[in-house]
């Protein structure tokens, strides 16, 4: 399976909204890098994020930010 690093929060959060994969949290010193799985979708998301084209379900977005959040801050 070919993974994905990406720090952005709020990219993370939109790609979880959109239903792609975490594999995992890895924390590095202050840093956070979100693991996901690499599919021929994701880089559409991606595209699509930082192009200002993207559309999701706001109230849902918002609960993956704070997911990712509670992620970060876990003693886990």
């Amino acid at each position: 399976m070919k993974e994905i690093k990406l720090k952005d929060l709020y990219l993370c959060g939109y790609l979880l909204n959109e239903g792609q994969s975490l594999v995992r949290v890895e924390k590095e010193g202050q840093r956070c890098w979100f693991v996901f799985e690499k599919t021929p979708l994701l880089d559409g998301l991606i595209d699509s994020f930082w192009q200002d084209t993207a559309i999701t379900k706001v109230r849902s977005y918002v609960n993956k930010i704070q997911n990712l959040k509670d992620m970060i801050f876990s003693n886990k």
